[in-house]
């Protein structure tokens, strides 16, 4: 699997929990939760609790649900088209920058 990841332009100012949340609760397509479950490309379920989730269900496309993880400043996710471009849309709001696995900007 091949991830991206959203950081904010100020390495002195990271991505705080709180500006994170603030982010999931003002966006009428996201929701927070502590805990996800979903199929991995493996078949299997998976289960997992304790971290920092944001939810983005897609208004136009009510099959897709993408699970976006919070860590120490970093918002991540798998690379896919429609959602590098909401990890985009997501950067505008916090002066960030979104990069591939290999450290590659887009």
């Amino acid at each position: 699997m091949y991830f991206i990841h959203l950081e904010k332009e100020d390495d002195s100012s990271p991505l705080s929990l709180e500006q994170w949340i603030s982010i999931i609760k003002k966006d009428p397509e996201m929701i927070y939760s502590n805990i996800v479950s979903y199929v991995s490309p493996f078949g299997e379920n998976i289960t997992k609790s304790g971290g920092f989730y944001g939810i983005w269900r897609p208004k136009n496309e009510p099959n897709i649900e993408v699970v976006f993880t919070y860590h120490d400043g970093v918002i991540s996710a798998i690379y896919d088209s429609k959602i590098l471009r909401k990890l985009q849309e997501i950067s505008e709001k916090i002066d960030g920058f979104v990069y591939g696995d290999n450290e590659e900007e887009y």
